[in-house]
């Protein structure tokens, strides 16, 4: 399969998409927008777009476009803000601009598509009502599960990416529905291996914890089951 560059945001959602895993099938759109934002976020951290102060305050280090929509998007909300916000008031505040969240969601999805990771069909429920119907492409979710397998065993390179779906995952409860028992436990012992590190060289990850438990405490206050 050839390989195709994915965001943190785009493969969280497709893992979310899968009929295997039903996650993200129980129509609570907010609880889908909002962990969408929260994904954009921690990749525009990974990517050095922004960082993240240790009392959690987004401060943007480089505001160019990146030609991918729901991420400039995100960009430009940053940039009118005259003050520096901290990541859960954020969050909070974009919960609240529901027509924006609705439009990044939409984005990440057209993104799917143009990847040919998803295909969108429209079809109607007793033959009446219309409905959007989404079909996962199965070799690329393998692909990125295999990529998050990889970390098991090797020390570095480390691929932040695939560690930072990982932490995803695992935060939403999600990792079994993917991998064996023992896969599960070493994935989460890497992840608290890294969690635990004070090397500058791994401060991304604990900003990356920082801003999945903003993204959690916003989905609890909301009353969005998760």
């Amino acid at each position: 399969m050839k390989k195709i560059a994915f965001t943190v945001p785009e493969e969280f959602i497709l893992m979310g998409l899968d009929r295997k895993s039903q996650w993200f099938e129980m129509n609570y759109r907010a609880y889908r927008e909002i962990y969408c934002i929260g994904a954009i976020f921690i990749e525009l951290i990974l990517y050095k777009k922004v960082k993240m102060d240790p009392d959690g305050t987004v401060i943007l280090l480089d505001p160019t476009l990146t030609g991918v929509v729901y991420i400039d998007q995100l960009l430009h909300v940053l940039q009118e803000e005259e003050k520096p916000q901290k990541l859960k008031d954020w969050m909070k505040k974009l919960y609240d601009r529901i027509p924006l969240r609705h439009r990044i969601y939409h984005h990440i999805l057209e993104e799917l598509e143009k990847k040919k990771a998803i295909l969108i069909k429209e079809e109607k429920f007793m033959l009446v009502v219309p409905y959007e119907k989404v079909v996962v492409d199965h070799d690329i979710l393998n692909y990125i599960i295999e990529k998050m397998r990889a970390e098991i065993s090797k020390d570095d390179p480390i691929d932040v990416q695939a560690v930072a779906l990982t932490c995803l995952l695992r935060k939403t409860r999600s990792l079994r529905l993917y991998f064996s028992k023992s896969e599960k436990e070493q994935l989460e012992n890497k992840i608290e291996y890294l969690e635990a590190q004070t090397t500058e060289r791994l401060q991304w990850m604990k900003s990356i914890s920082g801003a999945i438990r903003d993204v959690q405490a916003t989905v609890s206050l909301s009353g969005v089951p998760s």
